[in-house]
């Protein structure tokens, strides 16, 4: 060893020495300040190490995620075109800062100043889902989850909790026993206590007939993402939204206030929630699902499930000689949707292929809202014209201003079966059309021309297939100019589930949902887990 080398390793054993002398923290046993091992630490020394441990994961998470912004955020820029003159070497600090900037922010919704705090709004929540797409895409998923752990100090088992796939924020509220199973005894009691500050009123939107109606007022924030435009009705708009809970696809109708409520005021208002929470109890696997409804300061909500493909209308007029089978379940699968219906003590008022969905080969009524429910289970006969009815498939009496019951939905559907079987025959609605033009009164609408429809079905019976004309028994029955003549739904449905042997095979005209022992009054266990199955899949994709 050199002199100067030797001077100066004495001069530091002998400084190590002289500290050890003055500390009286360090001693024999205890040199870990100059950077020795020690062979025990006081307690306050091993709960501060874990302290800098906790605080060191989650440094790394985030320098993690900030490495994968970047890789994403080169990749898109090596995909622009040669006339981005942007650098990703220059580019990439403001990656990082971008990173930074969300994490600053995430902890303003935590600081030592919010800790008292007794709930996070729905505006806060969103704002703290949008700031977690920056920093953890997949914690964005849950924000009310990650609220909830962050403030009891469990913020590391958001992963274990997210990969399991058990646990989503729409489950939120939960007891004891739906509380995350990776979680200590003790946080399990912090974890029911603390979700008491993400229980906002939009988790009632999506709970359907364990819900509330929800009132928003001017400002607050929407629970859910409006993607997309689906039509346009005689009352409101239907668009497909995203929601911020469940990450669920739903359509969503809206209808102004003024069109819903008129200048009736709060008692319109109080009599259409009525109506609409009555329907949250509608459970057929042929009729949609009123999942919840809202209103805001301009509009009335009502968010529905599913998202459908396309209505009867578009799936008609694209429809191949591959479809007609599909299309023959259609007949008892709207029969047995609408006799449920009326079971349930509701007409529908406005039936048409606009209003019957198509999804994977599964139809669907829709939008039969709005239309009030009754008390007479024989008829519930009532007097006045539905300004929205579609003119095509109004009946005769809606039209004449003359009493009206459910056997009036029962034309409509005629009117509908009758297009149907029109395709199956390998004609066209406007060939149906021009038919009517050519014969009897010269009008194309089938209630105003009694003796062209006679003329109509007897040159369908002498077409296309022979089994399918049991379908026009129904259809001249359900077409009757007197209500009091046509079928109700139940006896409708019997006659198409149990067709005479003569007239072909029982069970070519009803899918083989309604032809269970139950008849398919409710959705089944099937359905129910054929849906949670689908929503956690589509949440497993989106991660």
């Amino acid at each position: 060893m050199k002199p100067n080398e030797n001077k100066n390793y004495e001069a530091e054993k002998a400084s190590h020495q002289s500290i050890q002398g003055r500390d009286p923290l360090l001693g024999q046993d205890d040199t870990t300040r100059l950077g020795l091992k020690s062979e025990r630490e006081p307690p306050l020394r091993r709960d501060q190490k874990r302290h800098q441990k906790r605080r060191q994961k989650r440094r790394q998470k985030r320098q993690s995620s900030s490495q994968e912004a970047e890789r994403d955020y080169e990749k898109t820029l090596s995909n622009q075109s040669s006339r981005n003159s942007v650098s990703p070497t220059h580019s990439l600090p403001l990656v990082r800062d971008t990173v930074a900037m969300a994490e600053e922010q995430l902890d303003t919704f935590f600081s030592v100043s919010t800790e008292g705090r007794q709930s996070y709004n729905d505006s806060e929540i969103s704002q703290i889902g949008r700031l977690l797409r920056q920093t953890h895409s997949a914690w964005s998923r849950v924000p009310r989850t990650y609220i909830i752990l962050r403030t009891i100090d469990c913020l590391q088992h958001l992963d274990q909790i997210i990969e399991l796939n058990e646990f989503f924020d729409y489950m939120l509220p939960v007891n004891q026993a739906g509380v995350p199973d990776c979680l200590s005894p003790k946080m399990r009691n912090m974890f029911l206590n603390s979700q008491k500050l993400i229980l906002t009123q939009s988790m009632d939107l999506e709970r359907g007939a364990d819900g509330h109606h929800c009132h928003f007022a001017k400002g607050d924030s929407l629970p859910f993402d409006r993607i997309g435009y689906l039509g346009t009705g005689g009352f409101g708009e239907v668009d497909r939204i995203l929601s911020h809970i469940s990450f669920q696809e739903y359509a969503r109708k809206r209808v102004p206030r003024k069109k819903a409520f008129g200048g009736r005021g709060v008692e319109a208002l109080k009599s259409i929630i009525r109506e609409i929470e009555a329907m949250k109890n509608l459970k057929h696997y042929h009729i949609v699902k009123f999942v919840g409804s809202y209103t805001d300061p301009k509009y009335l909500g009502v968010i529905m499930h599913p998202v459908a493909e396309c209505d009867l209308f578009a799936y008609l007029e694209r429809a191949g000689r591959e479809d007609h089978a599909e299309i023959r379940t259609f007949f008892g699968c709207l029969a047995t949707g609408l006799k449920f219906l009326h079971d349930s003590q509701f007409r529908h008022k406005d039936i048409k292929p606009q209003n019957i969905l198509v999804k994977q080969g599964r139809v669907y009524l829709t939008d039969f809202g709005l239309s009030l429910d009754f008390e007479d289970a024989t008829g519930s006969t009532t007097v006045g014209m539905v300004n929205y009815m579609t003119k095509r498939y109004c009946p005769p009496e809606v039209a004449l201003w003359e009493p009206r019951n459910t056997l009036s939905d029962i034309w409509s559907l005629g009117l509908i079966f009758l297009e149907m079987v029109v395709i199956l025959k390998g004609r066209t609605i406007e060939w149906m059309d021009g038919f009517l033009g050519d014969n009897g009164s010269y009008q194309t609408l089938v209630r105003s021309n009694s003796t062209g429809l006679v003329k109509l079905l007897t040159e369908l019976r002498q077409t296309g297939s022979l089994s399918d004309n049991v379908t026009l028994i129904w259809i001249q029955q359900m077409l009757q100019e007197k209500h009091i003549l046509r079928p109700s739904a139940g006896s409708l449905v019997t006659s198409i589930t149990q067709p005479n042997s003569n007239e072909g095979p029982e069970t070519i005209f009803c899918g083989i949902c309604c032809l269970a022992p139950d008849n398919s009054d409710s959705d089944d266990s099937d359905d129910i887990e054929e849906e949670n199955f689908l929503r956690d899949l589509a949440f497993r994709t989106r991660v």
